[in-house]
């Protein structure tokens, strides 16, 4: 899902098209969950959560579909939400990285040092860490990035970026802001929101 970051308002409207057409000529197709995360994506947080329940509805619950709810509750500034569901998805699978990493920031923003250390503590097999799997086969990849590109990681996100500033954890939010902004330094909101940072810090 983080790849889709890197995709402008444009190709994620025809990435959004393309999906919506597949399910109307394919409609067992497993390009919902695809879909959804598009959605967030494009800030379409109620579309994303109605497509995750069209998912589940036809397939069955999954931890996938929980970590796209958890995005879709964090974007709503809704962290205790997000938590709940963060911690279905890693019942439905342990190895679902991107949900142990989110629940362990949203615990280290709390506080809740000790729950943090618990989720980075339970074991997961290593070729498990360096890739989430719950990316299917059939979403398709964005055109590789050069290597010299910075990349947002799990946590340089406007998701997370929010979650901080909402929890007043400025200097957090910097170090997301100057990331997004070394990826899209012609992006104006990302300018804008790290001067509002700069001022909250005394900078």
């Amino acid at each position: 899902m983080d790849e889709l970051k890197t995709l402008s308002q444009r190709e994620l409207e025809a990435l959004r098209e393309k999906y919506e057409y597949t399910l109307r000529m394919f409609p067992d197709s497993d390009s919902l969950l695809a879909l959804a995360e598009v959605h967030l994506a494009l800030g379409e947080v109620t579309k994303a959560r109605r497509t995750v329940s069209d998912f589940t509805e036809k397939k069955g619950d999954s931890s996938r579909a929980r970590l796209i709810l958890a995005k879709a509750h964090l974007m709503c500034w809704n962290a205790a939400a997000a938590e709940e569901e963060l911690k279905k998805a890693l019942s439905l699978d342990h190895r679902n990285t991107q949900a142990s990493d989110l629940l362990i920031h949203i615990y280290k923003s709390a506080g809740r040092t000790a729950e943090a250390f618990r989720v980075a503590l339970s074991p997961v097999p290593d070729p498990w860490r360096r890739r989430e799997d719950a990316s299917k086969p059939e979403e398709p990849s964005p055109e590789p990035q050069e290597k010299s590109k910075p990349r947002a990681g799990v946590f340089e996100t406007d998701t997370m970026l929010n979650l901080y500033v909402s929890q007043g954890l400025y200097k957090d939010a910097l170090g997301i802001i100057e990331v997004l902004c070394e990826m899209e330094p012609d992006n104006p909101v990302y300018r804008n929101k790290r001067e509002e940072i700069m001022v909250l810090l005394g900078k």
